[in-house]
């Protein structure tokens, strides 16, 4: 965050909404100006794409809702239905690849009713977000 602080966007403005991000995702109290090797950073929020279920739980999602942006919930609780799933291939995964091939030691695609459910879940929250917090929010369109 220090270069952050230090060196304007190429682009113009500042950075301030950026490192503003960075501190409402970490579930720290602080989070210090780093400016040597020595002093811990903030900097454990992992940044990526939100479906993402590399992770098991993702504390930058969690830390901006800790954090006030309440209007996350509805993603949060899609990502912990994609980890069920992830977790459990028997229930939600098909044993035919997409090749077609069909293998026993090997899980394929998701289900196609997983896929619709997945596909109910991401409307839904979109729908709620929408009602409650930001009317253009959208997330998926036709």
């Amino acid at each position: 965050m220090a270069v952050l602080s230090q060196v304007p966007p190429p682009w113009g403005g500042t950075h301030k909404e950026l490192i503003t991000l960075y501190r409402n995702a970490s579930t720290e109290a602080d989070c210090p100006l780093v400016i040597d090797d020595e002093t811990p950073s903030c900097g454990k929020s992992r940044f990526g794409c939100w479906v993402c279920t590399v992770v098991v739980k993702d504390k930058s999602m969690d830390g901006l809702i800790q954090n006030g942006e309440s209007w996350m919930e509805p993603l949060s609780d899609l990502r912990d239905f994609l980890i069920e799933a992830r977790d459990n291939p028997e229930t939600y995964r098909q044993k035919r690849l997409r090749s077609g091939v069909v293998r026993e030691d090997a899980w394929g695609p998701y289900l196609p009713q997983v896929r619709a459910e997945i596909l109910r879940r991401l409307l839904q929250a979109q729908f709620d977000i929408r009602q409650e917090y930001d009317e253009t929010m959208t997330f998926i369109t036709h």
